[in-house]
């Protein structure tokens, strides 16, 4: 199958997603211990991670041509986090707090990049994110939010 001249790269997008939420969440005083452009092959047990996967395309072509217009893509953003451990001084007010800290700066990410050299539109999808306990993923207990951005790009 021939590729089109101007058919973006999704991954494109994922990954330079990602680059942006590592500079505002990891680092010195920052909430993150990592962020992933893809799933890795186990995840850290303690660290507060965000995960940006692909979730999806929408491709729009132009009238007849055999170029396309729009990309759509959705990515999927989870925010795991350890989940309360009492024991070891690890409260569920602690879990609220930084799961909702690390929302507020993915959502900052998003209303600072609303277009770059990559997309041409960045916004939350509509729906509500989801917040939910994962017992037992990859041998830890976890907290996980999941969000939705959708990204739409030129070509």
């Amino acid at each position: 199958m021939t590729q089109l001249a101007n058919a973006r790269n999704r991954a494109d997008a994922r990954i330079k997603f990602a680059d942006l939420l590592r500079a505002a969440a990891v680092g010195t005083g920052k909430p993150c211990n990592f962020v992933y452009a893809e799933r890795p092959a186990k995840l850290p047990t303690t660290a507060k991670t965000i995960l940006v996967t692909s979730a999806g395309s929408r491709r729009i072509k132009l009238p007849r041509s055999k170029r396309f217009g729009t990309s759509g893509f959705r990515l999927e953003v989870d925010v795991i986090l350890p989940a309360a451990n009492n024991a070891g001084g690890r409260t569920e007010a602690i879990v609220e707090n930084e799961i909702d800290a690390i929302e507020q700066i993915i959502a900052n990410v998003v209303a600072d990049n609303e277009t770059n050299e990559v997309w041409k539109s960045l916004e939350f999808e509509t729906d509500f994110s989801t917040v939910f306990k994962e017992p037992n993923l990859d041998g830890g207990s976890f907290v996980i939010e999941t969000l939705y951005v959708i990204v739409e790009c030129p070509g």
